[in-house]
């Protein structure tokens, strides 16, 4: 009873120090009522990321990410006056 408790304990440690991001949920919905892409909002909302850490310790071999352009959040960027290039670059997760 007392290996199992503390299994559970050892457990939650574990996962409470290896946590994923945190999204700031008020965040993502306005970003979303602007038009822009769910994923792209949950990426600029998110923060306390530690998963990127976990990632290397767990999938070395793992090829980066492609990254994804909300193109509405460009489309706004650059009405606004903004250069293509940093546009592209700002709206980019």
């Amino acid at each position: 009873m007392i290996m199992k408790k503390l299994f559970f304990f050892v457990v939650a440690v574990l996962f409470s120090t290896i946590s994923a991001a945190q999204t700031d949920y008020q965040c993502v919905n306005d970003c979303t009522l602007k038009g822009y892409q769910y994923q792209f909002c949950t990426s600029q909302c998110s923060f306390n990321n530690n998963s990127n850490n976990v990632q290397q310790y767990t999938q070395p071999q793992q090829q980066q990410r492609i990254k994804q352009t909300d193109y509405q959040c460009v489309n706004d960027c650059t009405q606004k006056g903004y250069q293509y290039q940093f546009c592209t670059e700002r709206c980019s997760y």
